[in-house]
């Protein structure tokens, strides 16, 4: 008997599930203005930091597409099963190791899958619609094939490129596409988002997740379900209080239990304090914060990359933290 792979990111939170977009309305109305005109782009690159909902508006824009030769009802059902014979995702897929894991980048063999959807005529008539959930975890050569599919797009088909971090992507592959741009959202919305999810926390620990999210609803459920948030909380107070020599950050890291921090966990913790001393930087005028958000940044980095000992890294960065706030 063949052991099902699982993926981690089948989950009833899973994009495809929302029916609702909130706080990208202006992308919305964008789309749908090229698409009342009767020859939408055939690419649309949807840019924004990570965990703002760009998936989410690219499962409701080909929901809009598809809904257009359907019922909508039935589309709903088959992209939620991810059964709609006329929607393709790319995206990374699972090693074939036990228990599987999700690859580490897009492979040239899954973008050549998405190639093949689009040489097949509609099954429905209408649109093809491919997503690719995202650019960035392409690899150099799924990159050059994704776009020779672009440069030569067939009939009826359109494509929405998800993408963090634009400017790593093909100079090439960005201008041949629309651009769709969306921003971080707002506390409020951010609150909107996660409480429509039902997820159950502690008042205080919703309150956390979204302050420290940054706009970001799906950062905020991540938060939400690590401890991260909480030691972050921690150190913020700490740092409020001037009270950051070598007992607390003991403390601080013993919050992550003795074997130290989780990779999700010290992701998570690692963004939150890169991001509060940039900040600092910015509001500073000593040359030492922004030095010390370089250094934290790049070693952080260099931890996560090389699986090197995590409660080592974050003491030395929380240290560091310490050293620069004494020079202002």
């Amino acid at each position: 008997m063949v052991e099902e792979l699982i993926d981690p990111r089948e989950t009833p939170l899973h994009p495809r599930y929302r029916t609702r977009v909130i706080g990208h309305d202006d992308a919305i109305q964008s789309f749908s203005k090229a698409l009342s005109r009767g020859t939408p782009h055939h690419a649309w690159m949807i840019t924004g930091p990570s965990g703002v909902g760009k998936a989410t508006l690219a499962f409701e824009l080909s929901r809009k597409l598809l809904n257009l030769s359907g019922p909508a009802d039935k589309t709903r059902s088959m992209i939620e099963a991810r059964s709609h014979p006329d929607l393709h995702i790319l995206e990374r897929g699972l090693t074939k190791t036990k228990p599987s894991k999700l690859r580490g980048e897009i492979s040239v063999d899954d973008t050549r899958e998405l190639i093949q959807f689009f040489s097949r005529t509609a099954s429905f008539g209408g649109w093809r619609v491919g997503i690719v959930d995202a650019v960035d975890e392409l690899n150099s050569e799924s990159a050059n094939a994704l776009l020779k599919l672009v440069e030569e797009p067939p009939a009826n088909a359109i494509l929405f490129l998800l993408v963090h971090q634009p400017g790593r992507a093909l100079r090439t592959l960005r201008s041949r596409c629309t651009k769709l741009p969306i921003d971080r959202l707002s506390d409020h919305d951010t609150m909107r988002i996660v409480g429509s999810l039902e997820i159950e926390a502690a008042a205080a620990d919703l309150e956390n997740a979204i302050k420290f999210a940054n706009g970001s609803p799906g950062k905020a459920l991540q938060l939400l379900q690590s401890n991260a948030a909480k030691v972050f909380s921690s150190f913020i107070d700490a740092m409020e209080k001037r009270n950051l020599g070598a007992e607390k950050r003991q403390t601080l890291l013993d919050r992550f239990g003795p074997r130290g921090p989780s990779p999700d966990q010290f992701a998570l913790f690692g963004d939150l304090l890169v991001q509060w001393i940039g900040n600092q930087a910015i509001l500073s005028t000593n040359s030492e914060m922004a030095d010390s958000y370089a250094q934290i940044s790049h070693k952080l980095r260099i931890a996560e990359g090389f699986n090197l000992d995590r409660r080592v890294a974050l003491s030395q960065a929380l240290q560091r933290v310490e050293d620069a706030l004494k020079m202002v």
